[in-house]
């Protein structure tokens, strides 16, 4: 009876391990993305949970697949493309269009599809006058945007070495043009950030439009909610003292 018991258990610690670590979605999303580094382009993204050793695609409208690239932010394993590349530029080109998405790891396929809307697809202006003030170590960022379409900020602080190599970020959304690193917490609780002297970073500013959530979703539902449009501009100033 102890060995069925036993052997009973084992099975349900396998069942639930496999389900716990099982490869998922944490974020799809399609980005106007107005930058100073790469200009405007139109970006697709996705982000993964308990990936091992992934690879990702996409295609619009089911036609041809083009691969997605990786990297990593953060904890996660994420994969994007510059749309543009592939495809050529400009908001009509994609809006009312069926993005596909394919994820192959170890033996597990994930996929995933939605529609973007019309109309959807915006080119928010870049964040001006942006200064950083104060307390070298904890300093004060300002800045201002003139674009009606803004509804909120962030911050990040990055490897100047590598623009995807993220060291910090904002916690909640913020909805005034001044950040004082002094007191604001980060992203998930963290501490506010403190620079190091002769350490050089930049500082990412990002303006934020509304999101709007894909049409006609297809596919397992992100952690992180379901897929969305984001109209973003992103401003890179570089810091150190």
């Amino acid at each position: 009876m102890k060995k069925k018991v036993l052997f009973i258990g084992l099975i349900c610690f396998f069942i639930l391990s496999s389900q716990a670590f099982a490869l998922s979605f944490t974020m799809i999303q399609a980005i106007s993305d107005n930058r100073d580094d790469t200009g405007w382009i139109i970006r697709t993204v996705l982000m993964l949970e308990d990936a091992v050793s992934p690879t990702a695609e996409y295609s619009i409208d089911g036609s041809n697949y083009y691969p997605l690239s990786p990297f990593v932010w953060g904890h996660w394993q994420g994969f994007d493309t510059n749309v543009c590349d592939d495809l050529g530029c400009g908001q009509r080109r994609y809006e009312g269009k069926t993005f596909y998405y394919r994820v192959y790891d170890s033996g597990t396929t994930l996929e995933a599809s939605g529609k973007i809307p019309k109309g959807a697809l915006k080119k928010l202006k870049f964040s001006r006058k942006i200064e950083i003030f104060g307390n070298p170590e904890k300093p004060t960022v300002s800045w201002v945007n003139v674009d009606s379409e803004v509804t909120e900020y962030r911050l990040r602080v990055l490897d100047p070495n590598n623009n995807n190599n993220l060291i910090w970020e904002s916690g909640p959304p913020l909805y005034d043009n001044i950040f004082n690193f002094e007191t604001m917490a980060g992203q998930n609780g963290h501490d506010p950030f403190a620079f190091s002297q002769g350490i050089p970073y930049v500082v990412r500013v990002e303006a934020k439009g509304h999101r709007i959530l894909y049409q006609e979703y297809s596919g397992p539902q992100p952690d992180w909610g379901l897929p969305d449009v984001l109209n973003r501009s992103v401003v890179h100033v570089p810091y150190s003292y």
